[in-house]
C-alpha cells in the first residue's frame, strides 16, 4: 500500500516548486529586461571613473564618445542599451548614483512614446544633484509619414505633453532637432528611422552651440507648431521629386558647393531626394571667369572634367575627389572606355566673381575672363562633349558682404545683383535650365541669418532648400 505524504511535507514540496518556478521566471525576466548591453553598461559604471553619462531611449551608436567628451570637457560614459521604459531608466540612474560621487551631468535621449513627461519630471526631481540635458528624439520623416492618422496625432501629442511637463524642470535643459526640416526630411541624414549618420551625429552633439534648438529658449509653442506644420505638409502634400535611380548629377561650384561634403550638402541633398548619384566637383574660392591664364576657375575645372585630366587641378581638392569618384563609378579611367553621359550638370557660381570684381561681359561673348563669357564657354563645351545631358545654372545666393552686395568691387562697377541678372539673361539666351536661387529663396538683409552661416555661405537650412529646389525642378521639367 502506497504511503501518503504528510501535509508538512506536501507543503515543502509545493513551496520548493514555487520557489524554483519563481527563480526561473526571475532568470528569464532578467535576461529579457537586462540584456547583455545593459550589463556591459553597468560593468563600465562599476569599473571606470566618470563625471557624466549619456543614456538614451533611441540609438546613439554614431555619437563618438571621445569627440563628445572633448567638446563638452567631460568624462562621459555612453551607454549602448536603448532604454525601453521608465523601470530600466530608474535602474540606470540608481546604478550611476551608487557607483560615482563625481557625476554632476546626465545627457538623456528621450522618446516621449516610452515615458510620459510627468513621469520623467518626477524621476528627475528625485536626483536634484544632477543637471539633465534632455535630448528629444528626432526621427526621420519616414517615421511620421508611415504612421496612421491616429498614431501620428498621438505621437505629436506625446511630444507636446512631454515638452510642457519638462519645460519648468529646474535641473534640466530641453533640446530638440526634430522640427528641423533640413534634418528630418533628408533621408541621407539617417541610417535608420531614429539613427543619424556619423557626420550628422557629430554635428548634433554640439547642441549647446544652437540656442535655436533649446526649447527653454524658443518656447514650446514655436517648437511643436513647427513640427506639426512640417509633418502635416509632408503627409498631406508630399514634395514631388523625380526617381533618377541609376542616373548621375555632376555639380560644379564655388565654396557653396565644394566646402560641404556630408549628407547635408547641396549635392547630397539633391541626390538623396532624387535617388541619383551626385558628384561634388566644387572648389572654394574659385570664380566662373578666369582672371589670368592658368588660374583655377569654372572654365578650367570643366575642361579637366571633359578631358579627365587631373594635372592642373589643386592637389587633394574636393574637385579631384569628386572627379575620381565619378571616374570610378563610370569605369572611365581607361583611355579606351567611352565616358558615360551624366544626366545633368548643375553649375553654381557668381559670388567670387563679384567679390573679385571681375567683369560681367565684354564685346567677345566667349571671353573667359568675363562672367558671362566663361559661362557661355563651359555651356558650349559641355554640350559638345555631352549633347544629351541637361545643364542647370544657379544664380548666386544673396550675400550681406560689402553692404549687402551693393558696393562695386572694381573699376568695372558691378554690384552683386548684376551677376544674378546677367546669368538669368544668359540662361534664356542659351535655352538652358535656370534655378534662380537669389530670387526664389528671397534671402535679404533682414532674414539672412536664418539661411546663411556667415552672410555668404548657406547654412543647413539654406543648403537643404537649394537642394530641394534643384530636385523639384528636375521633376517639374519632366526629363
Amino acid at each position: 500500500m502506497k504511503k501518503k505524504l504528510s501535509f508538512p511535507f506536501k507543503l515543502i514540496i509545493i513551496l520548493t516548486s514555487l520557489f524554483i518556478l519563481l527563480a526561473v521566471v526571475a532568470f528569464l525576466l532578467f535576461f529579457r529586461y537586462f540584456p547583455a548591453q545593459l550589463r556591459q553598461d553597468f560593468d563600465r559604471f562599476s569599473a571606470e571613473e566618470y563625471d557624466s553619462a549619456f543614456l538614451s531611449m533611441y540609438p546613439i551608436d554614431n555619437y563618438d564618445e571621445a569627440d563628445f567628451n572633448y567638446w563638452h570637457t567631460k568624462k562621459s560614459i555612453f551607454t549602448t542599451h536603448e532604454i525601453p521604459n521608465q523601470f530600466i531608466l530608474k535602474c540606470y540612474l540608481k546604478k550611476i548614483q551608487e557607483t560615482s560621487s563625481l557625476v554632476d551631468t546626465i545627457y538623456l535621449g528621450i522618446r516621449p512614446e516610452h515615458i510620459s513627461g510627468e513621469t520623467l519630471a518626477e524621476l528627475l526631481s528625485a536626483y536634484p544633484q544632477y543637471h539633465f540635458y534632455l535630448l528629444l528624439a528626432h526621427p526621420s520623416m519616414e517615421y511620421w509619414a508611415g504612421l496612421s492618422e491616429q498614431a501620428c496625432e498621438q505621437s505629436l501629442a506625446s511630444y507636446r505633453s512631454c515638452i510642457d511637463s519638462l519645460l519648468e524642470q529646474p535641473n534640466a535643459s530641453l533640446y530638440f532637432w526634430g522640427n528641423a526640416e533640413w534634418l528630418i526630411c533628408n533621408p541621407a541624414n539617417y541610417e535608420d528611422t531614429f539613427l543619424t549618420n556619423g557626420a550628422i551625429s557629430k554635428h548634433l552633439m554640439h547642441f549647446e552651440e544652437f540656442p535655436d534648438h533649446c526649447i527653454n529658449y524658443i518656447g514650446p509653442e514655436a517648437t511643436m507648431d513647427k513640427l506639426t506644420d512640417i509633418v502635416t505638409k509632408y503627409r498631406s502634400n508630399p514634395a514631388k521629386y523625380p526617381d533618377l535611380t541609376g542616373k548621375k548629377i555632376v555639380f560644379f561650384g564655388d565654396s557653396v558647393i565644394g566646402n560641404y561634403t556630408i549628407s547635408n550638402s547641396i549635392p547630397n541633398v539633391t541626390g538623396a531626394l532624387t535617388r541619383a548619384a551626385s558628384y561634388n566637383l566644387g572648389l572654394g574660392g574659385t570664380p566662373a571667369a578666369q582672371p589670368d591664364s592658368g588660374s583655377t576657375c569654372l572654365v578650367s575645372i570643366v575642361d579637366a572634367f571633359i578631358a579627365k585630366d587631373f594635372s592642373q587641378l589643386p592637389e587633394g581638392s574636393q574637385t579631384i575627389l569628386g572627379l575620381e569618384e565619378y571616374l570610378a563609378d563610370t569605369s572611365a579611367l581607361s583611355d579606351q572606355a567611352a565616358p558615360e553621359t551624366p544626366y545633368c550638370f548643375v553649375i553654381n557660381y557668381g559670388l567670387n566673381d563679384y567679390f573679385l570684381g571681375l567683369p560681367v561681359s565684354s564685346e567677345d561673348p566667349y571671353d573667359v575672363s568675363t562672367f558671362t563669357g566663361a559661362f557661355r564657354t563651359v555651356i558650349r563645351n559641355l554640350h559638345t562633349a555631352y549633347p544629351d545631358a541637361r545643364i542647370m545654372v544657379n544664380t548666386p545666393n544673396f550675400t550681406s558682404y560689402f553692404n549687402n552686395g551693393t558696393d562695386a568691387m572694381s573699376e568695372h562697377g558691378h554690384q552683386h545683383v548684376d551677376y544674378v541678372e546677367a546669368l538669368i539673361a544668359l540662361a534664356n539666351e542659351q535655352d538652358i535650365e535656370l534655378l534662380d536661387v537669389y530670387h526664389q529663396l528671397d534671402i535679404n538683409a533682414d532674414n539672412h541669418p536664418v539661411y546663411l552661416l556667415d552672410g555668404c555661405h548657406p547654412n543647413e537650412r539654406g543648403r537643404f532648400l537649394i537642394g530641394q529646389l534643384i530636385a523639384e525642378q528636375l521633376y517639374s521639367d519632366g526629363k
